[in-house]
């Protein structure tokens, strides 16, 4: 019997999935007073240093930015953005720090395989 589960799918898929899924999730909530109607949501993608990946951080940002194509417009790193996603290659979760996340607004920590909570880094 060849049945495909969420175990069959390599691991970077099922981290962007998840990743992709709680974004929109909160892209839902968010009040339309926080993003201009004529323009897209404002994000950012920053990594770790790498020194213990579990998981290839370049390919889900690769897969993140593909499929949030119409839905966020990704900032240069020095812009203030809505959204920052922090993507570490482990659990230690060491690029989330003052100085990497005073441009954004909120925060996601992809940790590895742990996916974390969306969190308001300062107010709006």
């Amino acid at each position: 019997m060849n049945t495909q589960d969420e175990s069959q799918f390599p691991a970077e898929e099922e981290v962007a999935h998840a990743t992709l899924q709680r974004i929109r999730e909160w892209l839902q909530r968010i009040p339309h007073a926080e993003v201009k109607k004529e323009s897209k949501l404002r994000g950012g993608i920053q990594f770790c240093g790498g020194c213990n990946p579990e998981v290839d951080r370049v390919e889900i940002a690769r897969i993140l930015r593909e499929k949030l194509q119409g839905e966020i417009f990704f900032a240069s790193a020095e812009e203030e953005i809505e959204l920052l996603i922090l993507i570490h290659g482990c659990s230690a979760a060491c690029a989330d720090r003052p100085e990497i996340t005073r441009r954004a607004q909120r925060v996601l920590n992809v940790a590895g395989k742990v996916i974390g909570s969306m969190r308001i880094n300062r107010p709006v």
